[in-house]
Formats: structure tokens, C-alpha cells, sequence
């Protein structure tokens, strides 16, 4: 995330609209933080998100069980994006 006014990067919304607050105070006041990035590829075991189908391959090899990986098995996740 980088300040508009100075071009200043941060590694998170919460920590750029802090940094405006108390460098820009009176231009921070008037601008809400940017939305988070989309996170469009679901897991279909846990639902929880994410922002590349590659995050969401890593993750679901999470949910691999020891049988699984003993057996050699491999899920064939869904990783398109929901539609809008």
C-alpha cells in the first residue's frame, strides 16, 4: 500500500492510514484506507479464501490426510474464481 501524498510503502492498509494520519493529518481525515485486495478462489474443504489458486493449492495440501499422502492421492481442487 503506498501514500498518495508521499509515495511512501506499507505493508498493510491499516499501517498506510496511520502513517497519513500522523504525517498528512488533514488529507488523511477526508480519505478512507483502499479496500483489501479480492480474494476469489474458495477452499472447497474449510471456505477460507484466497488471493492466487496457487495460495489456494498450497493450502489445501493442508487437508491432506496422513492415509492420502501415504496412498499418493492428490485432490483435484477447484481453483476459478466465484463468478461476480
Amino acid at each position: 500500500y503506498q501514500c498518495g501524498e508521499c509515495r511512501a510503502l506499507f505493508p498493510s492498509p491499516t499501517l498506510c492510514l496511520q502513517h497519513r494520519r500522523d504525517r498528512h493529518a488533514e488529507i488523511a481525515a477526508e480519505t478512507p484506507p483502499p479496500p483489501p485486495p479480492p480474494h476469489p478462489y474458495e477452499c472447497s474443504e474449510c471456505g477460507r479464501l484466497f488471493p492466487t489458486p496457487e495460495e489456494l493449492l498450497e493450502h489445501q495440501g493442508e487437508h491432506f490426510t496422513a492415509t492420502e499422502k501415504e496412498s499418493g492421492e492428490t485432490p483435484v481442487p477447484d481453483a476459478k474464481p466465484d463468478p461476480p
